[in-house]
């Protein structure tokens, strides 16, 4: 059938599939490689403004997280990929670095974490965030997070910590570190964004 007309989450979520479907067939010795490697994301043109939460919002998420607080406190505090994060254990963390191998980028990344993000850390034993091994946990955390905040993705933590970031003065190199960026040009697009709160402070002080 055609593909015409369908969500970029959808056509994502099929070429998806068909990547698994080879992979599948490679475990079994039938391929020797996957001919859907080359299969890229699709972008939504729509979302032509990057997404993040005020301090409103974040505030209205925490006191209404329950059972999730954990997880997002620690997505908004780290800006580590919810991909990356609901994989963590104990293992990959050395004080208060933590050293990982991105989902994304397939290569391992390693960066320090600030104090809220490891009091979680330290209340955890094993894999950090068990219950996120389940699309299950995966779906409903999304639901409850877009019944607070419509609209609002897992990643949008990444783009608020980013943000954030770059509004308190975190260097453009430093921050390319912190998240992981392969080029600073993706990182620059965070300090392209600055928020009205922040040219109001720097206004205050001069």
């Amino acid at each position: 059938s055609s593909l015409r007309g369908l969500a970029t989450s959808t056509l994502n979520r099929k070429k998806q599939y068909i990547k698994s479907f080879f992979d599948f067939c490679i475990g079994m010795d039938w391929l020797d490689k996957n001919p859907a490697l080359r299969l890229k994301p699709e972008r939504d043109k729509r979302e032509i403004e990057r997404k993040y939460f005020t301090k409103d919002e974040i505030n209205h998420i925490i006191e209404y997280a329950g059972e999730f607080e954990d997880f997002w406190v620690f997505l908004l505090e780290t800006g580590i990929r919810c991909t990356d994060a609901w994989n963590l254990s104990k293992a990959n963390f050395n004080g208060n670095w933590c050293k990982w191998f991105e989902n994304k980028n397939k290569r391992w990344v390693s960066i320090p974490l600030n104090k809220k993000a490891m009091e979680i850390v330290n209340r955890k034993q094993g894999v950090l965030f068990p219950e996120f091994k389940f699309i299950s946990t995966r779906r409903k955390a999304l639901k409850a997070l877009q019944t607070l905040v419509p609209n609002a993705k897992h990643h949008t933590f990444r783009h608020t910590y980013a943000q954030n970031a770059g509004n308190n003065g975190v260097s453009k190199e430093i921050l390319q570190r912190l998240l992981g960026h392969r080029s600073i040009t993706t990182t620059e697009k965070y300090f392209n964004d600055i928020n009205d709160q922040s040219l109001q402070d720097y206004v205050n002080n001069c």
